[in-house]
């Protein structure tokens, strides 16, 4: 048979037995139907190429693929798998980490401890407290300063973990505490010196006796004891260290307060003889006079005539 010249109106009810040999030569005037008219062919094998077009619905097949695809997708899919994966994809790690962390944690811990701890704490406590305690507590509480008596060294050591005067524990309850060395090496006897008894690594520097021979400072002369290896420059007496170091200035190193002589000299500054007294006193007085350089007199007639003689109006 060959094919209607002309299409029908609307299509067959039932397919044809064979196929026509030729297409009709004009499509139907009615459109494409909506739906398929029967269900998609179930198919036990999958294609080998892909149709040019894709079809409107997608076939259900049996069995999946035997292998994956060549190349991935262009696009993503639209939403993630209902479940994670019940193996890795692969045996190794990635290279670089992900660059926003998981939801939700993973389910078992991993093996091996990390190298170094996080850096910040984490919101939720474990559920399980650590199968052993640590060998040594967090914090050491804070030591007391008293002294006791350590009968492993038979030394009077101090209460704190660490160097000398410490040791590596602390005082015990039923041990005895003592305020100084001194007071806890009263304690073990008369017959152990505190150089022996105490564990302080400065009691050769504390017993050692004081140097308090007179040295030159830098505006007066010290005998604190603290001289430096290099001072030769030391004296008996303070006033030794002054006349032969501060000389100048001799009342100010030897801590004196000067009092005016209540003689007169010439003040330049003020262009007229005073009267050496303190200034505060009125009258004459002009202040101490700036240095011992300065000549005195017994009134100030002598001053005038020494000094400004060539005033005509010199006379106070």
């Amino acid at each position: 048979r060959s094919p209607a010249p002309l299409p029908t109106d609307g299509p067959s009810t039932s397919p044809s037995k064979a196929p026509s040999r030729n297409p009709t030569t004009m499509p139907t005037g009615a459109p494409i139907t909506e739906s398929p008219v029967a269900p998609p062919s179930m198919s036990m094998v999958p294609t080998y190429s892909p149709s040019t077009n894709p079809s409107y619905m997608p076939t259900t097949t049996i069995q999946p693929t035997a292998g994956p695809t060549k190349g991935p997708s262009r696009s993503p899919t639209m939403g993630p798998t209902e479940g994670p994966s019940q193996t890795p994809t692969t045996n190794q790690p990635s290279t670089r980490p992900t660059k926003e962390p998981s939801r939700s944690p993973t389910e078992n811990p991993t093996k091996r401890p990390s190298r170094s701890p996080t850096t910040r704490p984490t919101k939720i406590p474990t559920r399980n407290p650590t199968k052993k305690p640590t060998n040594a507590p967090s914090v050491t509480p804070p030591a007391s300063g008293v002294w006791y008596i350590d009968w492993d060294i038979d030394k009077c050591v101090r209460d704190c973990v660490g160097k000398r005067p410490c040791r590596n524990r602390r005082k015990r309850t039923w041990e005895a505490g003592y305020p100084t060395d001194e007071a806890c090496c009263a304690k073990m006897g008369r017959y152990i010196s505190l150089k022996k008894c105490s564990y302080d690594p400065t009691i050769e520097q504390r017993n050692a006796p004081v140097d308090t021979k007179w040295y030159p400072g830098t505006a007066t002369c010290i005998n604190d004891g603290k001289a430096p290896s290099w001072q030769r420059n030391k004296h008996n007496t303070q006033s030794q260290c002054c006349s032969s170091r501060f000389n100048w200035n001799y009342d100010n190193c030897m801590g004196i307060t000067p009092v005016g002589s209540g003689k007169w000299f010439i003040s330049w500054a003020k262009g007229k003889c005073v009267k050496e007294c303190d200034e505060s006193q009125g009258g004459s007085c002009g202040g101490l006079k700036p240095g011992s350089w300065i000549v005195t007199h017994a009134d100030a007639n002598a001053c005038c005539g020494a000094h400004m003689s060539y005033d005509t109006h010199w006379h106070p």
